[in-house]
């Protein structure tokens, strides 16, 4: 499917938004064409581009055999490899107008496949199905902090961690994704793929610790870097001593729980 690459104007999103309640039963219904024609999508769109890109995205399928870990990492590596090839400045990226336009127009089906869910009370139901919608289709923009959920997340773990064109890292990346969340989550560190690519290797130079996917401590060993890095000033080493020493402070919490 060839796209073209777009983004909401910014006075334009915020119409958008408030279109949530006029079109719930539509979002909840998966209609996405219905709500694109009401909305006027198009007519409210800037052209990132001239070029148009590829986006395969047939194996997206919420009911696939493969673990979750898995299919989030190849949906990743799929928009990761699609946006690779482009010609927007990678900051683009990173904008809610971005994604809102994406999300509504090319991978929307998928979307409310997956992540608008049904619930048994109707006020319950209502609530959770607009808070779904805001976070999964609109970047998480009522919060100052990033989503870390959705199709955008999946594009910028994959955007930190691919590293010597390789994959390898982003996937031990989701293999590992709770602690890896603990690590992205903190603002201080989303900007710094260095010190995310260091985590992660530091999982694999500690022969992939099954402490790292433990309820107690895949949280607790992420922790353990962010307070050592409030008192350390990481950005001033070089990548190679960034990964001996993360490595090193793993091993600690490690070795700590015997």
């Amino acid at each position: 499917m060839r796209i073209e690459l777009k983004k909401i104007s910014k006075d334009y999103i915020n119409v958008l938004i408030g279109d949530i309640e006029k079109n719930i039963e539509l979002y909840k219904e998966g209609n996405i064409r219905n709500i694109v024609d009401n909305i006027d999508l198009e007519e409210n769109c800037v052209l990132l581009s001239e070029k148009s890109i590829y986006a395969n995205f047939e194996y997206f399928d919420p009911f696939s055999n493969k673990m979750k870990w898995k299919q989030d990492f190849e949906i990743g590596k799929s928009l990761h490899r699609t946006f690779l090839s482009s010609d927007i400045p990678k900051h683009m990226f990173y904008e809610k107008e971005f994604w809102a336009y994406i999300l509504h127009k090319v991978y929307a089906k998928y979307i409310s496949e997956r992540y608008i869910k049904r619930y048994d009370d109707e006020e319950e139901q209502h609530t959770q199905v607009k808070d779904r919608i805001n976070r999964y289709f609109f970047y998480n923009v009522n919060h100052s902090r990033r989503s870390r959920t959705g199709l955008p997340f999946l594009w910028s773990i994959i955007d930190l961690t691919y590293e010597n064109n390789s994959y390898e890292l982003s996937e031990i990346a989701f293999r590992y994704i709770d602690s890896v969340k603990a690590i992205y989550e903190r603002l201080s560190f989303f900007p710094n793929s260095n010190i995310i690519r260091a985590f992660i290797r530091g999982i694999k130079n500690n022969n992939f610790n099954p402490l790292f996917k433990h309820k107690n401590y895949r949280s607790l060993i992420p922790t353990h870097i962010s307070n050592f890095a409030a008192v350390n000033m990481l950005d001033a080493y070089d990548y190679e001593q960034l990964v001996e020493v993360i490595t090193e402070e793993q091993r600690k919490i490690i070795k700590i729980a015997g």
